[in-house]
Order: structure tokens, then C-alpha cells, then sequence
């Protein structure tokens, strides 16, 4: 018999760990069953992946505790990664003003949180041998809930997503240990290029229009809506020029095309959907440069990706999905190469300056973003509409 005495602190509080992670996977179990009994055509695939949550939880557990396993608890709450957060909430909360999609999907990315945590936990305790608490996976499922809705009968594939973006996350690295990909990215844009192998008639029943739909709605009060929530995240990561390096990018495609041409490329400067992607998807400050220099044209490039997907894809209704996700792994993979530019002395001190990057940031904004379809004089927020919740009868035109 085995006295309590002999149990030594370390293996105690790895029990106790150990029984915390039982109970997340409990929770996440009850959680998916609820939420997708509201979720209604969701209802197997969450309940399919709580289950699968919970025997993989439970596997874990007993091996742990058989080979008594060291497991340490940490917790991060990282300024950049909450607050990132907050900013992305705060645009799905004011596109749910203008339509009910938005409402009726949260349920679902709800539980796409609950879900992430739970995986981060489980890889950090199997590959790292730490119980880690952390907002990181926030802002991935929020990025990802912003550009792209799998419909509810379809939302293993939602879950699929996310679950290559933790995954992302943990092992696609550097040797340093940087992400190679912006895991939000690189997932969604695996799921783009398989839906574009796909017939595109087939796409409204896989997919929903709402995330991109829901912008047009209302313009010109997310348009500015997102340039104030986004000066708070790009603060937090200094990645000012290279917003400002992919909104000139847009801008000269636009008005160059219109001046050669007689036409634009697109019928916005920058979509209210794209100036998302240039502001808070492509501004990770892992997977972007660090020279300032590097960032301008990290960003100007990304720009001209967009510009060039959008007559390359050649389905307006779609583009509006996929043009900032297709050439973005490319980029991530050339940040690199980015990185070799170097910054000159006589730029470096006043890009150094946050404050002057900001108001640059804004002067851009205003200069080139707002005239032509978004003008200040248009601001007055339009009737709250709806637009058609992810049913499968949903189609794209």
C-alpha cells in the first residue's frame, strides 16, 4: 500500500492538471451537444467532435497518469492576442446589425472556440508537456470566422479548418521557431484551393456568401468601423506600413486601371472584406517582416496579389472570398526574402515613430481609400437588413 506521503508535489499537481483537462473535455462535450441542438443541421458534427474530443481527452489522461507524467500549467494573456480579439468581435457585432446571418452563426463560433482551446491544450500537454491557458487561438478562429462560413450541414469541414490552423500553429515553424504561415491563413487557404477544384456551381452548397455578403451591406460605416478598431491592433503589432504598403498597392491597380484601361480592376478601391485581410490578417508580427523597409513591400505586395486574383479567379461573387487568401502562403513563405531589405538611416528614424505612422496610416486612408465609392458625406448608417442565414439551400450567383 502506498502512502499519500510518498506521492511527491510534482506528480500531485500533474493529477490535478490532468483532471482540469478532463473536465475542459467535459465541458466541450456538453457545450457542442447544446450548441448544435441550435445549430440545428450542425448538430453531427459537433457532436462528432466533442465525442471524438473526449475519448482522445480521455486516452490522454489514462497514459498520463500510467506513465505518471510531468505536466506544468501556464497561462498567457498576451495584450496582443486579447486585444485582437476584442477588435475582431467588434466587427462581427456591428455586421450583426445589418444582418441576422451573423447572430445565427455565432452559436457555431462559439463552439469553435471551445473546440480550438481544447485542441491547443491537448497538443501543448502531448508535445510540450504543459497545460498552456492562453488567448492565442482567439484571433485564428475569429480571422478565420470573418472571410470564411462552411454551412451548418457541411460545418466538420469548419472544424476541419480550424484544426489545421492550431495544428499550423504548432508545427509548422522556422528553425527559430516562427510560423512559417499565418495559421488562420495557411488553413484557409488549403480550403480555398480545394473548393476551387471543385465545379464552382457546387459551391453554394458547400460554403456560405454571408461573411462576404454582410459587407456590402453597409459599406461605407465598415469601411471606417474597421480603420478605427484596426489603428488599436496595428499599434500593438507596428505593422503600419505594412497595411499602408498593401492599401497604395490597391489604389494605383484601381486608379491606374481606370486611367489605362477606362475601367478598374474591381469596383472598390479596397472592399470593406479585403481592407480586413490588409489590416488584420496579413499584420501578424510573426509572419510578416520586422525591417520597415521589408514590411512596405511585404505589404505592396500583397496588394498586387489581391489585384491579381481578382480578374484571375474570374468569379466576381467568389473573388470577393478568395482574393486575399490565395496568394497569401506564397507571401509568408517569401517573408524571408523580404527581410533582406534593408532599412535605410535616413528612413529609419521617422518609421521608427509610431505616432507618424499612424497619422500616415490615416492620411492614406483618407487620400485614397475614401473617395470614389466611400465619401464622408455617405457615412449615415443605412436601414438595418437582413440577408439570407446559411441554409443548404443557399446558393452563390
Amino acid at each position: 500500500m502506498t502512502d499519500c506521503n510518498d506521492i511527491s508535489p510534482e506528480h500531485a499537481t500533474s493529477h490535478r492538471n490532468v483532471t482540469f483537462v478532463a473536465i475542459g473535455f467535459l465541458l466541450l462535450l456538453l457545450c457542442g451537444t447544446t450548441l448544435s441542438q441550435m445549430g440545428g443541421a450542425a448538430f453531427p458534427s459537433t457532436l462528432g467532435a466533442s465525442l471524438i474530443a473526449l475519448i482522445l481527452g480521455g486516452a490522454f489522461i489514462a497514459w498520463a497518469k500510467t506513465t505518471r507524467l510531468s505536466i506544468k500549467t501556464s497561462f498567457s494573456a498576451k495584450p496582443a492576442h486579447w486585444m485582437q480579439s476584442c477588435v475582431q468581435v467588434s466587427i462581427l457585432i456591428v455586421l450583426a446589425f445589418y444582418t441576422a446571418a451573423v447572430p445565427e452563426y455565432a452559436p457555431l463560433i462559439f463552439y469553435q472556440l471551445c473546440f480550438s482551446s481544447l485542441l491547443q491544450l491537448l497538443l501543448s500537454c502531448v508535445f510540450k508537456r504543459e497545460a498552456t491557458f492562453s488567448f492565442a487561438v482567439f484571433p485564428i478562429v475569429l480571422s478565420i470566422n470573418l472571410f470564411i462560413w462552411f454551412l451548418p450541414q457541411n460545418f466538420y469541414c469548419q472544424l476541419l479548418m480550424v484544426a489545421l490552423a492550431i495544428a499550423a500553429k504548432f508545427f509548422m515553424t522556422w528553425k527559430g521557431g516562427r510560423h512559417i504561415f499565418n495559421p488562420s491563413g495557411i488553413a484557409m487557404a488549403i480550403a480555398v484551393y480545394m473548393l476551387l477544384a471543385l465545379n464552382p456551381e457546387y459551391w453554394g452548397t458547400i460554403i456560405s456568401h454571408n461573411p462576404v455578403a454582410a459587407y456590402y451591406i453597409a459599406p461605407n460605416v465598415m469601411l471606417v468601423h474597421i480603420f478605427a478598431v484596426s489603428c488599436i491592433s496595428l499599434w500593438l503589432s507596428d505593422r503600419f506600413l505594412v497595411a499602408i504598403g498593401a492599401a497604395l498597392s490597391l489604389a494605383a491597380a484601381f486608379y491606374g486601371g481606370e486611367f489605362f484601361f477606362g475601367a478598374p480592376f474591381a469596383p472598390f478601391v479596397v472592399h470593406p472584406n479585403v481592407f480586413v485581410g490588409i489590416t488584420l490578417l496579413i499584420t501578424d508580427p510573426v509572419t510578416s517582416p520586422k525591417n520597415r523597409l521589408a514590411q512596405l513591400f511585404y505589404g505592396f505586395a500583397y496588394g498586387t496579389s489581391v489585384s491579381i486574383a481578382i480578374p484571375l479567379l474570374n468569379f466576381p461573387e467568389t473573388s470577393a472570398i478568395f482574393d486575399k487568401i490565395l496568394f497569401l502562403p506564397l507571401l509568408n513563405l517569401m517573408v524571408p526574402l523580404f527581410q533582406k531589405i534593408p532599412d535605410h538611416k535616413t528612413w529609419a528614424r521617422p518609421l521608427s515613430d509610431k505616432r507618424f505612422l499612424l497619422a500616415l496610416y490615416a492620411l492614406v486612408f483618407i487620400t485614397l481609400l475614401l473617395p470614389f465609392e466611400y465619401r464622408m458625406d455617405c457615412l449615415a448608417c443605412p436601414e438595418p437588413q437582413t440577408i439570407q442565414a446559411p441554409t443548404e439551400a443557399t446558393k452563390i450567383p
